[in-house]
């Protein structure tokens, strides 16, 4: 140790010197460079969140109009079991669209036509009329329904029992 000196009080000093030295050079703002970067990230984080969502979108049109084609054939073959008018019923299908109708054959317009409308980015394929048999439910339509948004394909096959399911 210094005599004379007080070791604390030069520590104080120069701790003092330094804190204002430090105050002088730290610049208030950003720069250039940092907006950019901090533009790029966020640029980057939308872009991953986006395209998550549009591909979430997506899987929830074609999941849409799985069910809801399959709710029309369901509802079709459940009226005409139940007789309900006694009449047989059926569907329509057409590109984006299905038709639950009363009758043996779809008339367009018809009062008592359900149509059912999906997204415009899922087609659907196959069968055109479905008509179900009373009491029975069954049908001489039978085959497979074609539900198809990019590369994505859905299938829903009509058993002769009138059974409709996802194949």
């Amino acid at each position: 140790m210094l005599k004379g000196k007080n070791p604390r009080k030069t520590t104080g000093a120069k701790l003092i010197f330094s804190i204002q030295h430090s105050a002088f050079s730290i610049s208030s703002g950003f720069t250039l460079v940092e907006l950019l970067i901090s533009v790029a990230v966020i640029g980057a984080v939308l872009t991953v969140l986006l395209g998550g969502l549009a591909s979430f979108r997506r899987a929830a049109d074609m999941n849409y109009a799985v069910d809801g084609v399959l709710n029309q054939f369901r509802e079709a073959r459940r009226r005409t079991i139940e007789s309900k008018d006694a009449s047989e019923w059926g569907v329509h299908v057409v590109s984006s669209a299905t038709t639950l109708f009363k009758g043996a054959t779809y008339s367009d317009g018809a009062a008592d036509n359900e149509v059912f409308t999906f997204s415009t980015t899922v087609t659907i394929s196959g069968l055109s009329d479905v008509v179900f048999k009373r009491i029975s439910g069954e049908t001489d339509n039978t085959g497979a329904l074609t539900l198809t948004q990019g590369m994505n394909t859905r299938v829903i096959n009509v058993r002769s029992s009138g059974l409709v399911e996802i194949q």
